[in-house]
């Protein structure tokens, strides 16, 4: 049955990519990635009012699939295919980023969400589904 937006997936998949930690690191990182990439979109949804989410093992999965099947394309477009929305996040091995900077950049679109007129816009999409009451799990 299908609820709507389930999760965010992007996130999921582009630090999953790494193998296990945020972004490649090789040691265990303290709290897990699990527990960042959620604790990192509840304290943002929290600013908002939006109930928080869980990790969720079929996000995951999903996000897997759709990670390897980007692999070797120099992409990272959206998951449209699936039944959940999705952020991305691009990474160059020069660079590690934390679920926290990672999230709080998508976050950063809230200068060009319109209160006045709520709703989707492209300028504001991570934003929205940063926040958005309906994703109950990433």
């Amino acid at each position: 049955m299908k609820s709507g937006l389930k999760g965010s997936v992007g996130v999921v998949a582009l630090l999953l990519a790494g193998g296990g930690g945020v972004f490649g690191q090789e040691e265990d990182p303290a709290p897990k990635i699990e527990e960042a990439v959620v604790a990192a979109h509840n304290r943002q949804r929290e600013k908002h009012c939006a109930p928080p989410v869980i990790w969720s093992e079929e996000v995951a999965t999903v996000a897997r699939a759709w990670i390897e099947s980007l692999a070797g394309e120099c992409s990272a477009r959206p998951a449209h295919s699936y039944d959940f929305g999705s952020n991305t996040a691009w990474h160059s091995d020069a660079f590690d980023f934390t679920a926290d900077e990672i999230v709080d950049s998508w976050f950063a679109e809230i200068e060009n969400y319109d209160f006045d007129d709520p709703g989707f816009n492209a300028r504001a999409g991570h934003f929205t589904q940063v926040v958005w009451a309906g994703t109950n799990e990433t």
